[in-house]
């Protein structure tokens, strides 16, 4: 059984606008790997979202800009990668719970 004093209080989830999702599959080095279709992926992530606050923990949606973004990886030393977009997305969950309590 989970123990409940390990389990997160909030994820982020990476997230995109649809004006802003052609730009994002072309500055992520992995964008070949997104699906194509905006509506493909919103839909995998909204997916995503529910079950992850199924279970209990809120999920929070990190905007990721691409104009910005490659501005914040480049300064935490990170290529535009899943890794980033973690880590951008747990900073972005993590801000929001700190910021509510």
């Amino acid at each position: 059984m989970d123990d409940p004093a390990t389990k997160p209080i909030a994820i982020g989830i990476p997230w995109y606008t649809r004006a802003a999702y052609p730009d994002i599959l072309d500055i992520m080095v992995d964008g070949d790997s997104f699906p194509r279709d905006f509506d493909e992926w919103r839909v995998k992530a909204e997916a995503t979202e529910m079950r992850v606050e199924s279970e209990g923990t809120a999920a929070v949606r990190a905007l990721i800009d691409p104009e910005e973004f490659p501005h914040w990886c480049h300064t935490h030393g990170l290529s535009t990668d899943g890794e980033a977009r973690g880590k951008f997305a747990s900073l972005t969950a993590f801000k929001a719970v700190k910021s509510a309590h």
